[in-house]
C-alpha cells in the first residue's frame, strides 16, 4: 500500500518536473536567446535522477511480500 502511494507520488512529481522543463524552453529562448537552453538542461538532470528512483522504486516494489 506504501509503496503505491510512494510510486504515485514519484509519477506525478516527475511529470509535472518534465512539465516545467518543456514549458521553460520558450520561456529560455526568450529571455537569453539560444544561450538560454542550458535552464531546461538543468531541470533535465533531477528528472533523470527522479526516473532513476522510480525503475528503483518498480524493483523494489515487486521484492516485497504482499
Amino acid at each position: 500500500m506504501l509503496t503505491q502511494h510512494a510510486m504515485a507520488l514519484m509519477i506525478f512529481s516527475a511529470a509535472m518536473l518534465g512539465a516545467v522543463a518543456v514549458l521553460s524552453v520558450p520561456f529560455a529562448i526568450g529571455l537569453y536567446g539560444l544561450r538560454g537552453l542550458w535552464i531546461p538542461v538543468v531541470l533535465l538532470v533531477p528528472l533523470s535522477l527522479q526516473g532513476w528512483g522510480l525503475r528503483l522504486l518498480k524493483r523494489l516494489a515487486t521484492t516485497l511480500p504482499r
